[in-house]
């Protein structure tokens, strides 16, 4: 256990999984949002909006992993075995 590691008492293993996917659900409703005001290259804000949709698609896919980390899956995968969770959560 790392020195910022705790014992979750309240945030039980489905609690996890649900607030990942939330978290998820908010993140691709934004990356949504942005594509629907998407920028032409020659915008003066272009870049900004572009390293913005950029990011926001990393960390779509970094709770992708994380929710498959829980076991969760998204679509028809199948589930990710749980053999390097702390304490089984």
């Amino acid at each position: 256990m790392s020195d910022y590691d705790i014992n979750y008492q309240f945030m039980d293993h489905e609690a996890k999984r649900t607030y990942l996917l939330a978290r998820m659900a908010e993140a691709e409703q934004l990356h949504f949002e942005l594509c629907v005001d998407k920028l032409e290259e020659g915008h003066s804000d272009y870049n900004n909006w572009h390293e913005t949709v950029v990011a926001l698609k990393d960390e779509i896919e970094r709770l992708r992993y994380l929710y498959k980390q829980y076991g969760g899956t998204l679509g028809s995968e199948l589930p990710v075995i749980q053999d390097n969770v702390l304490n089984g959560d």
